[in-house]
């Protein structure tokens, strides 16, 4: 996903030129090519930036010239002369013009315009992917190393508005069982008569809260139909409002914690809220509801939410309830004053 980040000089003539373009290559071609690099909404933007703006490294054109990235370019560069010694008897231009051939897929990928010349675009596209191919070959010889020096990456896992439902602490109290699965979303299910909740596993370190940011921008963009991920984080983020909603969770295996703290799993999950619009999935809104319907049908939370409401919740009731005990603490007062109660008592007691 990309931020709205402006381009410099905007240019008039060729963005005619490449209108024209791409309207005379669509016509030829008869497809339509669908975008799939978005721009990141303005409401998810505002939330947390630096979740969706890149801050060490450009790739693709939406970044590219902004110049506190710019240190990253001479090893991109270094990545394209080691991609250009591979080529053998090829050249790196080569690569640049089959590029320039697909100029009109490139573009019509892109949500927002792109100020390029086709020629710009297409080394910009060479230069970027050499390092990005480099960079994941680099990241899988070191992966498969871990893994032989290491059993416990044999259990990684795949990267993968506040809705009304009791956290963790509340339904484990009311009797919930927590039960993790390794189906992914579509296993999340509430089973009311052996009680128990079935959450997908996931592991969360440093890179989390960026992946699920923008994999939640990238669902709110291209999705047609209901937004499942969203919903699931917006469930996880309804269940989990403490950092003992977090340990709870983490000791059942629902969670994978590589972060610091249970703390910070707390605030990951608390943080998505801001940036979340409120949406339907059914499968997990009859989920909600089936745990919504246990909870609030226990008699203990039905006392407690009866006593919290007309009792502690109405200063009506305190005012009157303090006025009584007043009354009969002064009525008690008047009567000893009269009886002389100590001496009533006393002789009570000796008696």
């Amino acid at each position: 996903m990309a931020s709205n980040c402006s381009t410099s000089n905007f240019d008039e003539h060729r963005w005619i030129i490449q209108i024209r373009r791409t309207l005379d290559e669509e016509l030829e071609e008869d497809t339509e090519i669908p975008v799939c690099i978005f721009n990141v909404p303005k409401a998810l933007l505002l939330s947390d930036q630096d979740c969706y703006v890149p801050q060490l490294v450009a790739i693709g054109p939406y970044h590219y010239w902004r110049s506190d990235l710019h240190d990253m370019e001479r090893y991109k560069l270094a990545a394209a002369k080691r991609t250009q010694k591979h080529l053998y008897s090829l050249k790196f231009q080569h690569l640049v013009e089959q590029l320039i051939k697909f100029e009109h897929r490139i573009r019509c990928s892109y949500h927002k315009y792109l100020n390029f010349n086709g020629e710009t675009l297409a080394w910009m596209m060479a230069v970027d992917a050499s390092f990005l191919l480099e960079f994941l070959q680099i990241y899988a010889i070191k992966e498969e190393k871990a893994e032989v020096n290491s059993e416990s990456n044999m259990n990684k896992p795949p990267l993968f508005e506040e809705l009304a439902i009791p956290s963790v602490t509340e339904l484990s109290k009311s009797g919930v069982n927590f039960v993790a699965t390794n189906k992914g979303i579509m296993s999340i299910n509430f089973d009311d008569t052996k009680i128990k909740f079935h959450l997908p596993r996931v592991s969360l370190d440093v890179n989390t809260e960026v992946i699920l940011r923008n994999l939640v921008a990238y669902e709110a963009c291209n999705a047609s139909g209901p937004l499942v991920f969203t919903r699931y984080t917006e469930l996880m983020n309804g269940i989990i409002d403490t950092e003992e909603d977090a340990v709870l969770l983490r000791e059942k295996g629902i969670i994978l914690n590589r972060l610091k703290s249970d703390k910070e799993v707390a605030n990951l999950w608390n943080g998505m809220s801001r940036s979340l619009r409120l949406t339907k999935v059914p499968f997990i809104d009859k989920v909600i509801e089936d745990v919504n319907g246990f909870y609030n049908g226990r008699w203990s939370i039905k006392i407690g939410k009866m006593m919290k409401h007309y009792v502690f919740g109405s200063w009506k009731f305190l005012t009157f309830l303090a006025a009584i005990m007043l009354l009969m603490l002064m009525t008690l007062q008047a009567f000893c004053s009269v009886y002389k109660c100590a001496r009533i008592f006393h002789t009570q007691n000796s008696g």
